[in-house]
């Protein structure tokens, strides 16, 4: 089988906030988000549920399994050691499709986009 080059994300500018997926196993991004929420404010994260228990939703499946990206600006790269901050959210049935955020949080410093 023929396998296809993954694409090439295009690179944005210096100052733009851009969501970064993380495409790795889950072992991998339980270690990165890990990682990460050691940078972030312990007293933002303990009034979070904890982001694992948001990742292994049971009922979860096909558009309904939660996605998570790193919050960077267009000049770092993506990572647990750089990233500005973190997001899960996942695609949920109702009436009405709609996303739903189970995660959302900046590192110290990470919101220096409001200025």
């Amino acid at each position: 089988p023929e396998t296809v080059p993954a694409e090439e994300p295009v690179p944005a500018p210096a100052d733009e906030i851009v969501l970064v997926p993380l495409r790795m196993s889950p072992d991998q991004a339980k270690e990165a988000t890990a990682k990460y929420l050691e940078r972030a404010d312990p007293r933002l994260i303990s009034t979070m549920p904890p982001l694992a228990a948001q990742l292994s939703i049971p009922d979860a499946k096909g558009s309904e399994t939660p996605e998570l990206y790193w919050i960077t600006r267009g000049a770092h790269g993506p990572g647990a050691e750089s990233a500005l901050g973190l997001v899960c959210f996942r695609m949920a049935q109702g009436l009405a499709p709609f996303a739903q955020i189970l995660h959302l949080s900046l590192v110290p410093g990470g919101d220096d986009w409001k200025e």
